[in-house]
């Protein structure tokens, strides 16, 4: 969550107070922490399948995660029983961070197994991810 609301901020500061190429600060401020931020959310990810395979959360908590595009073309809501799916199977993790009020992680599924498993990407919501998160905790 930290990442995902600071990305903005920090490519603005990048941009206004340092131009041209400063590679070793790219990499400190955008690539180490994004890095970081994929094993972390992999590691929820892995945890949260755990605790609702154990105390079935998905069944208790009922709210829109994010939308799930399927080969098809079509939309639906994400559960939370979809996200910690989608992270975990995904070929490629997105942080889209364009909207500084509401950034997603977008997972890509792995162009080989679209067909089979019916999805072409996820996008889930960072703030309820982090709702859903603060609840368990509560």
């Amino acid at each position: 969550m930290a990442f995902a609301y600071s990305r903005i901020p920090l490519a603005q500061m990048r941009h206004e107070k340092f131009k041209g190429d400063w590679k070793y600060l790219d990499r400190a401020i955008f690539e180490l922490p994004e890095a970081n931020a994929n094993r972390a959310v992999l590691e929820l990810a892995v945890l949260l399948r755990s605790v609702d395979d154990d105390w079935d959360l998905s069944a208790q908590i009922k709210r829109d995660f994010g939308t799930l595009y399927g080969v098809d073309g079509t939309t639906s809501a994400l559960t939370l029983r979809d996200v910690p799916n989608k992270i975990i199977h995904a070929n490629k993790l997105e942080w889209a961070t364009s909207d500084p009020a509401d950034p997603r992680l977008v997972c890509h599924a792995h162009p080989n197994q679209q067909e089979r498993f019916k999805w072409v990407r996820a996008t889930i919501s960072i703030f309820s991810l982090a709702t859903a998160c603060g609840m368990f905790l509560g």
